[in-house]
């Protein structure tokens, strides 16, 4: 599905989005499952990308071990929040909930702000950073709930990055 100035997809069925992945200016998910084989990013939100639920099976180009991954070229990022601001950008990523298996070539999850992910279940393989931030990266809450993230990053180059990162939980 592809949106103008903003996509909202909410309580969407079975899909298999090969060529048409989401871009966007905000992009919300509420719920749904969604699949996505992508050349390029699997879902792309230049300011914010906002998931609370919804079961996502993202794979961009060949997956973690892809070997025709070229990072000067291209971005095959699984889910992005970018909007190409150098600094202080404004993007950023919000995952309260959901369901992810990410095989991606390059960042599983990336902003180029901040990433915030309270809650989900992640199974990641990638080619590069598991979770990227420019900014700060917060996973669980403070102080924890019994609803916090469960993350497990089976292969990456980086598993973490964010200037300040906050691993409460997860």
């Amino acid at each position: 599905a592809q949106g103008g100035e903003d996509a909202c997809f909410e309580q969407f069925g079975p899909s298999d989005c090969s060529c048409a992945a989401a871009s966007a200016g905000t992009v919300t998910v509420r719920g749904g499952e969604l699949t996505i084989r992508a050349q390029g990013d699997g879902i792309h939100a230049k300011t914010d990308l906002t998931v609370t639920g919804g079961s996502f099976d993202i794979r961009t180009l060949d997956g973690c071990q892809s070997r025709s991954f070229n990072s000067d070229a291209m971005s095959c990022k699984g889910l992005k929040a970018s909007d190409g601001a150098a600094e202080d950008s404004a993007s950023r990523i919000t995952i309260s909930g959901g369901v992810f298996l990410l095989d991606t070539a390059d960042d599983a999850i990336h902003s180029d702000g901040d990433v915030s992910i309270t809650f989900g279940t992640f199974e990641i393989c990638t080619g590069d950073d598991g979770v990227h931030a420019e900014a700060a990266l917060t996973l669980g809450t403070e102080g924890g709930y019994e609803r916090d993230p469960e993350i497990t990053i089976r292969a990456s180059y980086e598993d973490l990055e964010g200037s300040k990162i906050d691993a409460y939980s997860g």
